[in-house]
């Protein structure tokens, strides 16, 4: 298992940079509970991999990820084996759409918080 790294992301969009900012004003219980609730949320590489190698062909890695639309291309053209070479090289770059994917989520999780101004614990 590859080890889990936390480096920031160089292109940070200003959404991203004020919910990662909101994320370091949180007290160490309201982070905690962010955190519970973003592993019931977040994506990892291993399925997205598992995904990618076993139904690539027809986009499952893309539908693991909510990007629908690719998964539905790759699915109506499954039959000429073009998705099944773009799997592949999707699968070298698997990690990095994880990483997005899941700083989104935070993103949203910690957006929602602030416009709920809700208490989670």
């Amino acid at each position: 298992m590859m080890p889990h790294t936390h480096q920031p992301l160089k292109n940070l969009s200003p959404y991203q940079r004020e919910s990662l900012a909101l994320m370091a004003q949180l007290s160490p219980r309201e982070a905690q509970a962010i955190n519970a609730l973003m592993d019931t949320k977040q994506k990892h590489l291993w399925e997205a991999l598992l995904y990618c190698l076993l139904l690539g062909g027809v986009g499952g890695h893309q539908f693991y990820l909510n990007h629908t639309k690719t998964g539905w291309a790759y699915l109506l053209l499954s039959w000429t084996l073009f998705p099944l070479c773009l799997a592949l090289i999707d699968a070298l770059f698997l990690a990095k759409d994880i990483q997005q994917y899941n700083l989104n989520v935070k993103c949203q999780v910690l957006r929602q918080v602030k416009t709920n101004h809700s208490p989670l614990v």
